[in-house]
């Protein structure tokens, strides 16, 4: 109880030091949208949230594109099983918009099919899941 407490006020403490305009922080919120697969819902249920997701994140990227560089949407697929299903169930048109925002920064995807626990994962196993997601 006493290291969480320690914990939790070293944190608060780095969070609210004054910071000098030569040494600004920057703080990044990001949804933590990681992809357990098979966990709660069948595949047909997951491939639909593949293709929902990566439609709502194209068009946030298209309605911020004109804000400053960084007020732009960003998203990163959890792996290359979110893009391969993208591009059996979408038309070349929009797998092609998908593309043009990996090629932009926009958008980006894991090598490995699905998110990987990597301490519980041998570096062959890993090594495969990249090799294999090409």
């Amino acid at each position: 109880m006493q290291l969480r407490r320690a914990i939790i006020a070293l944190m608060m403490t780095a969070i609210l030091l004054p910071v000098s305009t030569a040494a600004q922080r920057h703080f990044y919120i990001a949804p933590d949208d990681h992809t357990d697969y098979l966990w709660t819902a069948d595949e047909a249920t997951y491939r639909q949230a593949f293709l929902t997701s990566i439609d709502y994140y194209l068009n946030k990227m298209d309605a911020t594109q004109q804000n400053p560089p960084d007020s732009q949407m960003r998203w990163n697929c959890d792996g290359s099983l979110w893009m391969w299903e993208y591009e059996r169930n979408r038309t070349p048109q929009q797998f092609e918009r998908f593309l043009s925002r990996i090629r932009d920064g926009h958008m980006s995807v894991a090598l490995n099919p699905l998110v990987l626990v990597q301490g519980g994962s041998g570096a062959e196993a890993v090594l495969r899941g990249i090799i294999r997601a090409r």
